[in-house]
């Protein structure tokens, strides 16, 4: 289905993924991978999947609304499509590069709260980082059991669904003193799982 011209803008669409995952996997060592791949995201480490953000920002502007606060629409192919303190992101990120462990737990650890917030929830890294999520990752029956489930999809549904406001007038100020503007904007949330399911249902 076209987008209708009134609705479209273009844009440049980022996500944290690919950014620390690179650095926890440069950061590990082969025993610390090992411990880390023992866990529930060990095995979304190895994701191969590439973030396409000219494919998230199509789907966005085919956005539907939906009485259902808890389900994101588009309109596709004509018809709907349902996906039932003071340190920053940054600094932390940078200490976690830059720190020798002389204990694998401890690394593990931190490398878990930073795929975490980094890669599921998707962090800006300019924000506060938030040290509870270290408190839970540091309890192993507390971590098991917690619903990060919850948690990612509440993020990725919220950040879709609100990133797209203002984005069109904002654009069309900006393109009147450049015809080649594009916009730009980032998603928060695991965004390769919805990614995943959309390629899916265009194949269907």
């Amino acid at each position: 289905m076209a987008i209708l011209a009134e609705k479209y803008f273009s844009a440049i669409v980022s996500c944290q993924v690919h950014k620390s995952v690179s650095v926890i996997k440069n950061k590990l060592t082969e025993e610390q991978m090992r411990m880390f791949k023992t866990t529930p995201f060990g095995p979304l480490l190895d994701v191969d999947l590439v973030f396409n953000g000219q494919h998230f920002h199509h789907f966005l502007l085919r956005e539907v609304t939906d009485a259902n606060l808890d389900v994101i629409s588009f309109n596709i192919l004509g018809k709907k499509d349902l996906n039932d303190k003071d340190s920053s992101c940054k600094d932390v990120e940078n200490a976690f590069e830059k720190s020798t462990f002389i204990n694998d737990e401890d690394a593990v650890k931190v490398a878990l709260t930073l795929f975490i917030k980094m890669v599921m929830i998707g962090k800006d890294k300019k924000i506060q980082f938030d040290v509870k999520t270290f408190g839970v990752v540091n309890d192993p029956e507390v971590f098991r059991h917690y619903d990060w489930s919850a948690i990612f999809f509440k993020r990725t549904l919220n950040s879709m669904k609100t990133i797209m406001h203002g984005k069109k007038e904002a654009h069309e100020t900006k393109k009147v003193e450049n015809a080649h503007y594009a916009s730009y904007y980032r998603i928060e949330g695991f965004v390769l799982a919805f990614e995943l399911c959309s390629f899916i249902s265009i194949s269907l």
